[in-house]
């Protein structure tokens, strides 16, 4: 009998130590959350990727976690994410939100950039019951809307591909070939004959200089020549 006493006991101080713990665990989770600040980051992406407690970064830094990822009721292409940072986490009003992604998992989280020493804190200024931190597209967006243009473009590269590969193109460069190959022999026949006929000019040119210097002698020798041809000999002067 008094074994069984001894027993329970011990379990009532067991059980009591333990509500203990729990209680000082939950006040010391409490008195941390109190240093926490919410903000809100409305996004006009998609989120996918992001879960809730996942981590939020300044410039690679956790600072804190994603509470709660919802439509934006009054805008539903916009996505109301609040995350819950610490107090000192640097939030001032040039602060910006974008997506990351967290490695080749998949996973997305929050990056935050931006603080500079003389911007004033966030949530000292905004008017709002929780400070909105602005957002700014991710990488991940630029590139999938880069995306449709980019698979255009390889499209109409591998359409070139094709047409440069077929029998026609092949068959029409082969004759390009040929005919630039003529056309090169034609150059060179008009070359050839140019050289000639250039030669035969010259051939003319000397022989026409030569019948100049002829008459010119003749002239200087007999300056009646140039009056009276040879052929009108036989008719007397005037």
């Amino acid at each position: 009998m008094e074994t069984d006493k001894h027993y329970f006991t011990v379990g009532l101080y067991i059980i009591g130590l333990s509500l203990l713990l729990a209680g000082f665990a939950m006040w010391l989770a409490g008195s941390g959350a109190s240093d926490d600040v919410r903000y809100r980051i409305f996004f006009r992406e998609s989120v996918s990727g992001l879960v809730q407690g996942g981590p939020v970064k300044y410039r690679g830094v956790d600072v804190g976690r994603v509470e709660s990822i919802t439509i934006d009721p009054r805008d539903p292409r916009r996505i109301k994410v609040d995350v819950m940072l610490g107090k000192t986490t640097p939030v001032k009003t040039d602060t910006k939100a974008s997506l990351k992604l967290q490695g080749i998992t998949g996973a997305v989280y929050i990056e935050l950039t931006g603080g500079a020493p003389s911007a004033a804190w966030l949530h000292e200024v905004s008017s709002r019951d929780v400070p909105v931190i602005p957002s700014e597209a991710s990488s991940i967006a630029a590139v999938i809307n880069q995306l449709p243009q980019v698979m255009d473009k390889l499209s109409r590269f591998a359409d070139q591909l094709n047409k440069l590969a077929s029998d026609e193109s092949i068959e029409n460069l082969q004759a390009l070939f040929r005919n630039t190959s003529q056309i090169s022999s034609d150059v060179s026949d008009i070359v050839d004959s140019t050289k000639q006929d250039s030669k035969r000019v010259l051939i003319n040119m000397r022989k026409a200089t030569r019948d100049i210097n002829e008459v010119t002698e003749t002239v200087k020798e007999n300056p009646s020549a140039l009056l009276f041809p040879p052929e009108d000999e036989g008719i007397p002067p005037p």
